[in-house]
């Protein structure tokens, strides 16, 4: 069930990062989606470590859709 929850958030990330025009907006949405992706497993329950895992997925998906990449510290 895990794996299909993270199949459909990362699906509608990317139809909603689509509409987006410029790189650098993109990459600043980027960092947002990976902290609202991140606080949305922990609020649905699941540990720590499958929310991060899901935060940096979604990072690396909307980067890989035309977001530019910014250094994760």
């Amino acid at each position: 069930m895990k794996k299909f929850f993270t199949i459909i958030v990362l699906g509608a990330m990317t139809i909603g990062m689509s509409s987006f025009g410029i790189a650098e907006e993109q990459g600043e949405d980027c960092t947002k989606l990976m902290d609202n992706v991140y606080g949305a497993y922990l609020d649905a329950g699941y540990d720590t470590e499958h929310s991060f895992e899901s935060a940096i997925s979604a990072y690396e998906g909307c980067v890989e859709n035309g977001g530019s990449e910014s250094h994760i510290n």
